[in-house]
């Protein structure tokens, strides 16, 4: 998997700098780390999430729409009294974000879209002494929606610009809801 995500990156540097320096562009990258809690029927835990995005501004920088590919990795070791879980989840998230005001180079800003997640793991690990039970692998997609506030920073003349993002949550299909805080770095193209 990680050989999978370092292609992804090395290609999507690769098209940033074979990009024209257009301080206009409408297009841009996005990458972004987070931590969160992830659940379901089947599934919980904290972990860490990775995401690549693409984002289209469609009227004058105030409303744009944006595409996320992320992967997150899941486990139970905070939760106490719960069986052992390894999760994790796959989330393709098409959203429209608009920004409500904007302050010098800070905006805030809000979301909302849609969810496919897929989620697959492994409940009760081998060294699980608290239960004798069989390790037992799990699979479920989830369908649903997205929504999102955050704070961007970033000279609207610039191609780089920051977001700090505490509230971006998931809901959906089988008891499914994920909660995110995340630090996103984007590059006009």
């Amino acid at each position: 998997m990680k050989q999978k995500i370092v292609l992804v990156v090395l290609i999507a540097n690769i098209c940033l700098g074979a990009a024209a320096q257009d301080k206009k562009s409408r297009n841009r990258v996005t990458y972004s780390y987070g931590i969160g809690k992830s659940e379901g029927k089947l599934h919980k835990g904290f972990g860490n999430i990775y995401s690549i995005g693409y984002e289209r501004a469609l009227w004058k920088e105030r409303i744009r729409f944006t595409y996320q590919f992320s992967y997150g990795i899941y486990d139970t070791k905070t939760f106490l009294g719960i069986q052992k879980q390894m999760t994790s989840g796959y989330n393709v998230v098409p959203k429209l974000e608009l920004t409500l005001f904007t302050i010098k180079n800070v905006s805030l800003y809000v979301g909302g879209g849609g969810v496919f997640n897929r989620s697959k793991g492994l409940t009760g690990n081998d060294d699980d002494i608290a239960t004798n039970d069989e390790p037992e692998y799990f699979e479920i997609n989830h369908f649903g929606y997205s929504a999102t506030a955050g704070i961007r920073y970033g000279d609207p003349k610039g191609r780089i610009f920051y977001e700090l993002v505490p509230w971006d949550i998931h809901g959906g299909t089988k008891q499914f809801k994920e909660y995110h805080g995340k630090f996103v770095m984007g590059i006009k193209l």
